[in-house]
């Protein structure tokens, strides 16, 4: 399996707990190995099939707010919106910045989560972990793993539209309160 190398990290884990070690290895659609070992795993996304669309506020609405979350509604059962709002999950890598990783879990594992500078900065008491901040080499191997991500995930979008289309997608709309 392609994920077998990821079978100890999880087992530092989770100890003899085999049945979580293998849904956690089912869970992950890829990683990367950064250059001091650390592993960051893209866990596999799930399909979004509800979409709702909020008009007014404090039981208050307008006929055109009604009219704008209709209409978002009916768009939503649109190929293309379906696939971009689906794609969206993949907006918040931004390699222009500076990315910095920390330890997932508070054991021997060597996997890590990501965040932007923007992130550290909203969230002071992120400093207080040990990051690492990825160098060039790592934010390519990513960059390069989280395309493979994207079109891995863009089949499975049109796989299901063409078998469901818009069928089992729930659309809706609600007054903001």
């Amino acid at each position: 399996m392609k994920f077998d190398c990821l079978k100890n990290e999880f087992e530092k884990i989770w100890k003899t707990d085999k049945k979580m070690v293998d849904y956690c290895i089912k869970s992950i659609s890829g990683f990367v190995t950064f250059e001091n070992g650390k592993i960051f795993k893209f866990e596999k996304p799930s399909i979004e099939t509800h979409f709702c669309f909020g008009h007014g506020q404090n039981g208050i609405t307008t006929e055109d707010d009604f009219k704008s979350a209709c209409e978002g509604a009916e768009n939503a059962k649109k190929k293309e919106n379906f696939i971009a709002s689906n794609m969206e999950i993949f907006n918040k890598y931004d390699f222009t910045k500076k990315l910095y990783a920390f330890e997932q879990y508070n054991t021997a594992s060597n996997f890590v989560c990501l965040y932007s500078e923007e992130y550290l900065m909203v969230h002071p008491f992120m400093k207080d972990y040990i990051l690492f901040e990825l160098t060039a080499k790592d934010k390519k191997m990513l960059e390069k793993e989280l395309n493979h991500q994207k079109e891995m995930f863009l089949k499975r979008l049109e796989t299901y539209w063409k078998k469901y289309g818009a069928s089992k997608l729930k659309t809706w709309t609600y007054l903001v309160d």
